[in-house]
């Protein structure tokens, strides 16, 4: 029950840390820890951008972390700034009670399925006595703002010899835990976006082996380097600075180097897999996402409960509609033991087995988006070079080209979803996707649902759908074949860099 106030480490051999509640005492006889644990909360240094104009709005202004209850907003114009997991779950409660809802923010995975009530906007970049006023002049008046904005790391009870923070990245840390110059302090809250139990405990594990010495740590110019080099990665990968402690899928790839480290196990597969399907479902049915109940049954399967019973989540089942027979490189047979029909993800598996087995994954370049394709010399019926433009979508502004001998134009056909130009269809209330979009049924529990369609995915889907919602009548339309998440256009979740 004690407010810390600073660390100081004495000089005794070995290195330990003296703890104490109270600053300018000298007097002997507190206690004296021969490693520090800091595990603080994360979410208590709230932090709200300086807008312009912010302390002239004369209505509500309140950070998510004092966030209570939708009824505040009862009846206001409200603009949430910020577009991750809160500002979704805030926007989805205040949609309910508020006169107007909307979400400024610039997040590309903004659930697809929120509410069409709200409004959808980019970040406001001033305010004024009633409203929020957007970059190109566009004004919208607002009686409360809620800003979804995060949080700062903040530790006030360590030197500034000690740890460093610049643009919210913390530092000198090893693996985003260890202190580089002083091993015995370790910082477990540092990692965000990530499950937070079961990876602290994994945290936790890896802790104590380096105290206990199980780990041995690299060189201090080792764990830097590692450490810049990370850093460095990340910022290459588009990531900007101030989010390079975000993991999100990187967790897992995170979790495997701890564990291998420490020595210990692994997260089991079926945690990935779960949350996947939970991401799924937030981004094509948020709305509802929170009415399923999940059970693990194995370190590499779950089921899906719900009122109604147990129910297998089809995005997880759900097989490729050919034969593996049928679909199989010359050389490179499927495993035996795996049934006729494949899973979506033994599918992806066998791809990823055909380009490590080949030696590939080197020559294929990721996050390339081709701009301009044209040839060197004139058409003349002979053999030209080519030049290729692209640029690297993780950094589009900076553009490259590049000379080849040929062209395979392999971009198959899956990607750019046909959806008819039907009178009305904007007008429509209910539940509209495409094919491409679909992930399982349980989206359509107890609706009354419609499919434009009559060839392959139809059909397959319609099976689906059939056991689930109240009714379904199939329109015998040409509907084309999907497979985008096969396509040989190499996107970078089927190949890791």
């Amino acid at each position: 029950k004690f407010e810390p106030v600073a660390y100081e480490r004495n000089i005794w051999p070995g290195g330990v840390w003296a703890y104490t509640d109270r600053t300018g005492n000298d007097e002997t006889g507190y206690p004296v820890h021969s490693a520090m644990y800091n595990n603080l909360r994360q979410h208590w240094n709230e932090y709200i951008p300086d807008i312009p104009g912010r302390d002239e709005f004369q209505g509500i202004v309140i950070h998510s972390r004092n966030y209570r209850h939708a009824e505040l907003f009862d009846d206001l114009d409200v603009a949430i700034l910020g577009g991750f997991r809160t500002a979704e779950d805030i926007g989805l409660q205040v949609a309910k009670t508020a006169r107007k809802l909307y979400v400024c923010h610039r997040c590309p995975d903004f659930p697809v399925s929120f509410p069409k009530e709200v409004e959808q906007r980019p970040p406001f970049a001033r305010m004024t006595r009633n409203s929020v006023v957007f970059p190109d002049g566009t004004e919208l008046k607002v009686d409360a703002v809620i800003f979804c904005t995060g949080y700062r790391y903040s530790f006030p009870f360590l030197g500034n010899d000690i740890i460093s923070i610049k643009e919210n990245r913390v530092t000198p840390l090893y693996k985003h835990l260890v202190h580089i110059r002083y091993p015995s302090l370790i910082f477990l809250s540092v990692p965000q976006h990530l499950l937070y139990f079961p990876l602290l405990n994994q945290f936790a594990k890896f802790a104590i082996r380096v105290i206990d010495g199980i780990i041995v740590l690299p060189s201090q110019s080792d764990m830097l380097k590692e450490s810049n080099e990370e850093f460095e990665s990340r910022i290459q990968d588009g990531i900007k600075p101030k989010y390079v402690h975000y993991f999100g899928t990187r967790m897992w790839k995170f979790d495997k180097e701890l564990s291998a480290l420490g020595q210990f196990e692994p997260l089991p597969p079926v945690m990935e897999k779960l949350l996947d399907d939970i991401m799924d479902e937030r981004k094509m049915n948020i709305a509802h996402a929170y009415d399923f109940n999940y059970e693990i049954t194995g370190s590499n399967s779950y089921r899906t409960l719900n009122p109604s019973g147990s129910k297998s989540r089809y995005s997880a089942s759900a097989k490729i509609n050919i034969p593996k027979e049928l679909q199989e490189f010359p050389g490179f047979p499927y495993p035996k033991e795996w049934k006729s029909y494949i899973t979506r993800q033994q599918c992806l598996e066998y791809i990823n087995g055909f380009i490590d087995f080949f030696k590939l994954r080197a020559l294929i370049k990721t996050h390339a988006m081709v701009h301009d394709v044209e040839p060197l010399t004139p058409s003349d019926g002979k053999m030209t070079k080519w030049k290729v433009t692209v640029s690297d979508t993780r950094k589009t502004e900076e553009i490259r080209t590049e000379i080849f001998d040929s062209v395979l134009v392999c971009s198959g056909h899956h990607w750019n979803e046909y959806v008819p130009d039907i009178a009305g269809r904007d007008e429509f209330q209910g539940i509209a996707l495409h094919s491409r979009n679909y992930r399982h049924a349980e989206l359509f529990d107890g609706l009354d649902v419609a499919i434009l369609g009559g060839h392959r995915t139809a059909e397959d889907i319609g099976l689906q759908v059939a056991k689930t919602a109240r009714k379904s009548e199939t329109d015998s339309i040409f509907c084309t074949y999907m497979m985008a998440h096969f396509s040989f256009l190499i996107p970078h979740f089927l190949v890791s860099d």
